[in-house]
């Protein structure tokens, strides 16, 4: 180069270029979502373990390339600060480019803290402002992002220099694609650290260049969806107003062919749904329902799960946002998540999403008893693990305090009563409050006839026995190790199941001074708190 400052043949061209292609495979996700799909899906491997194994085997090559490198030692660094601060560009840049190749070495880790964060960063943060040398910035950019991917420590330091803004310039201002990807990996990596780094580079004007680069370009969605959803989750959580900009960008992302850009464009809708009514209003005015709704029949439980935890956001809100999404036909969506052939995880969340419509008024109840959801619920009360037992419980519940008495009537044919009753005996204190009240609810609208399935179903003997067996302990005996919480579960069983005594089967003698204190003792199973 006709300098002689410092030689830096270490390593060969063609391992630099192989670097690059790997570090770019592995920011980006070489090949198009369709064929990673493709290949998980006829080897029966979830997507998220197939990219796994991926970057084991890419960790795996690079290891391998590294034992068959000899590297150089410490000693050459002052020469590499040395020519770094030259006056000549080029030297600048081959210093640049293998800087860059020692800091993607896991066992280097050391070099970066004793020697770099003081001297070299404020160095390479100036080459990003260097427009007429596009490959000062990119190798600037890889080298302040592998710095930063060290440890949160490290990602501080990137901070503390100024690389925010740069970034941001970056986006707003530069057209080479490779430098524009690898600024959006670094503004995601720094955004995905903490909410507080999160909010500085927001507060820094990232998000609108960021924005506007789906159009322009439209083969980095994976990495600008991923971004998107670094700047929006987090608790607590992000301003609203800061991101609502996002929100017809992601009603974009939902509808592209790539199963991971829809996934993280999900992902990013379930944070920002995650708050009041005005903000529910506006996912659902961006237009995202009806494909959400869709979604739940995707093939990939990376797409469902996000898809259908907004959706449970959102119908959380009010009765005319319950209304809007059970208009899009999400009840026949949850139908089929509830079979016992998907995830337990999912027909969890299926659960709650009902139970949150069940919690609205009387037509949406019926939609429910409609969509012929309530057998599946009963199914999963008579057949399933606790933790999806209690989500079941609450939606039945909830049928049975808001609903018409047509609609009661109808949960009681279809065999609400005997499943309620039969989890009684479950040691979820809270499940068996919820259970109780809902029993009481059915036999105040049917009556004799409920008290019949009650009975039919050893019901009364259970409702009896969360009284009886408390009663029988010792009044003076105390519980040292039960706390205040669960001993107002146990008071609030004993009161619901003594007016359900009291109030439908009298003939039993229950005496007002029986109520007097009733939790002296412990009641007749374990006890878990939720």
């Amino acid at each position: 180069m006709g300098h002689s400052v410092i030689q830096l043949n270490w390593l060969s061209v063609s391992f630099l270029k192989e670097r690059k292609k790997e570090r770019m495979s592995e920011r980006t996700g070489s090949g198009s979502g369709s064929d990673r799909t493709k290949r998980s899906n006829t080897s029966g491997v979830e997507p998220h373990e197939s990219r796994r194994r991926k970057e084991e085997n890419l960790i795996g090559v690079r290891r391998q390339k590294r034992a068959r490198l000899r590297y150089p030692t410490l000693t050459a660094i002052p020469k590499l600060l040395q020519s770094l601060c030259s006056e000549y560009p080029a030297l600048e840049s081959q210093i640049t480019s293998h800087l860059n190749t020692l800091l993607a070495l896991d066992d280097q880790i050391p070099l970066i803290d004793d020697v770099l964060k003081d001297v070299v960063l404020p160095r390479f943060v100036k080459f990003l402002d260097d427009e007429k040398e596009p490959q000062f910035q990119l190798e600037a950019l890889w080298v302040l992002t592998n710095f930063a991917e060290a440890s949160s420590k490290h990602t501080k330091v990137v901070l503390e220099v100024g690389v925010i803004p740069r970034i941001v310039s970056i986006l707003k201002y530069n057209s080479e694609v490779e430098i524009l990807e690898q600024a959006i990996y670094a503004l995601g990596l720094i955004a995905d650290y903490s909410p507080s780094y999160r909010d500085r580079a927001l507060s820094n004007g990232s998000l609108r260049p960021l924005l506007s680069l789906v159009e322009s370009l439209p083969g980095s969605s994976m990495l600008i969806a991923r971004t998107l959803c670094s700047l929006v989750q987090g608790k607590p959580p992000v301003n609203f107003q800061r991101v609502k900009n996002a929100l017809p960008v992601l009603q974009k992302l939902i509808h592209t062919a790539n199963e991971e850009v829809v996934s993280d464009a999900c992902w990013a809708l379930y944070h920002l749904s995650e708050g009041p009514e005005d903000q529910i209003q506006a996912i659902i005015e961006a237009g995202v329902c009806p494909k959400l709704v869709e979604l739940l029949q995707h093939s990939s439980v990376a797409v469902i799960s996000p898809a259908l935890q907004t959706l449970g956001n959102i119908v959380t809100g009010d009765n005319a946002q319950k209304q809007i999404v059970v208009d899009n036909q999400v009840l026949p969506g949850l139908y089929q998540l509830l079979m016992r052939g998907n995830r337990k995880s999912i027909r969890i969340e299926a659960c709650l999403a009902i139970s949150n419509i069940t919690s609205g008024n009387e037509a949406q109840i019926e939609a429910v008893l409609k969509a012929n959801i309530i057998p599946q619920l009963v199914q999963i009360l008579q057949q399933d693990e606790l933790d999806i037992k209690s989500e079941a419980a609450w939606a039945i519940y909830n049928a049975t305090a808001g609903g018409s008495h047509d609609n009661i009537r109808l949960l009681a044919d279809q065999g609400c009563i005997k499943a309620l009753c039969d989890i009684l005996t479950c040691p979820d204190l809270t499940v068996v409050s919820v259970s109780l009240e809902g029993l009481e609810n059915i036999l105040k609208v049917v009556g004799e006839a409920a008290k019949e399935m009650v009975c039919g179903c050893e019901g009364l003997d259970k409702i009896q026995n969360l009284l009886t067996l408390t009663m029988e302990c010792d009044e003076n005996e105390d519980d040292e190790n039960e706390d205040e919480n669960e001993h107002e579960e146990k008071l609030e069983v004993f009161e619901i199941a003594h007016r359900i005594l009291k109030t439908f089967w009298p003939e039993l003698g229950l005496e007002e001074n029986e109520l007097e204190n009733p939790l002296d003792g412990s009641l007749p199973f374990e006890v878990t708190n939720t």
